[in-house]
């Protein structure tokens, strides 16, 4: 069957103010822009229909699926969905500071054509408590620097005007663990497995790093791989602003993803019952610009 589509007339008013507007339309996933006449056209052989949004919508989610693959770049994401980036605290003033992530925005504006997508930041801290040596010093230190962080990273969006500011969220860690109903169960699955699967212990060894296996440094993992799972599967639900009916998740961290993710989710350890996010069983590595399938 061969479709094409084609935009019949798009009229675009002014950028209006950093707010939410009834009825207001977007083809940019940050970018605030009215939409004054949008009409699809679908041509199927001899037949010419006139598209709804719904329709439209499941023309891209057509055109998706038939190229998503692992290791290759992701072209074009369907409407309404967020793009979550969780955030390392040693790499915040590195890797991940308030001028990179903003880069990595503006990347991905490229790739959605979209009428409601949010961005969540999902800052990692809580991981770090798996650990004996945290001290009231260690915690004011990691409360400040997150501070610092998210306030330079607010300025850079709010001052250059080009993304929704109230479409960008940020989150702590324990905002997925204390609002998911799933989260204990993941976790008491994955310690199981853990104790048991000696294949699951060696992928926790190798993310580890060279850091010494142990309890702490293994919770840390689970709760890591928990935490992205129930993001993933939609276990959680996550603040609102142009997203509206949650279609799509997508995980993206520079460097691969952990291999002790990929080996429970291949095992089938936690649950996959989510059938409508593409991204489910997937995670974006930002520094080899490059979906990594699971399945895989």
């Amino acid at each position: 069957m061969e479709i094409e589509c084609k935009v019949f007339l798009v009229y675009f008013g002014a950028v209006l103010p950093d707010r939410l507007m009834v009825g207001q339309r977007t083809l940019n996933p940050f970018i605030l822009v009215r939409v004054q006449v949008w009409q699809l056209i679908f041509k199927r052989k001899n037949h010419v229909e006139t598209s709804t949004v719904s329709t439209r919508l499941n023309y891209v989610e057509l055109l998706y699926s038939s190229v998503m693959k692992s290791g290759f770049d992701i072209h074009k994401i369907p409407d309404d969905g967020y793009l979550i980036l969780p955030l390392s605290m040693s790499r915040l003033a590195k890797g991940q500071t308030p001028e990179v992530l903003y880069e990595i925005l503006g990347k991905f504006l490229q790739k959605i054509e979209t009428f409601s997508n949010d961005v969540v930041f999902l800052y990692t801290n809580g991981l770090y408590f798996n650990s004996e040596e945290i001290s009231f010093e260690t915690r004011k230190k990691t409360n400040q620097q997150i501070l610092n962080h998210v306030s330079e990273l607010r300025k850079l969006i709010e001052s250059r005007k080009e993304f929704i500011p109230n479409a960008v969220h940020y989150l702590p860690i324990d905002y997925v663990i204390i609002n998911s109903p799933h989260f204990k169960t993941c976790f008491d699955l994955l310690k199981k497995f853990e104790s048991e699967d000696m294949g699951f212990q060696e992928a926790l060894k190798a993310d580890a790093h060279g850091r010494e296996y142990t309890e702490a440094n293994t919770n840390f993992l689970l709760e890591e791989i928990a935490v992205a799972h129930i993001l993933r599967q939609k276990m959680v639900e996550l603040p609102r602003t142009l997203v509206r009916n949650d279609i799509w998740r997508l995980v993206a961290y520079p460097g691969a993803p952990l291999q002790s993710d990929i080996y429970q989710w291949q095992k089938k350890v936690l649950p996959q019952k989510e059938e409508n996010n593409p991204y489910a069983g997937a995670q974006y590595d930002l520094d080899e610009s490059k979906l990594v399938l699971f399945s895989e």
